[in-house]
């Protein structure tokens, strides 16, 4: 799946479970508008690093996503 970073959102701190997570809007190769949540560990370092490069590296390549 080949996707582009359109809007991340801030991050939000769930209190049940004391969990963080932090959306994303991308579009998908059929111009497809998604929500992409990232959890815990994946938003603290992947979604951080995708919210700092979005102005320069919009694209994100994914296999077996659920």
């Amino acid at each position: 799946i080949k996707v582009v970073v359109v809007h991340a959102f801030p991050t939000k701190e769930r209190r049940i479970g004391n969990s963080t997570t932090r959306d994303f809007v991308v579009v998908n190769e059929e111009k497809k508008n998604m929500l992409l949540t990232m959890w815990n560990e994946f938003e603290d370092i992947d979604g951080t690093k995708l919210a700092d490069t979005i102005a320069t590296v919009p694209l994100i390549i994914a296999m077996r996503i659920k």
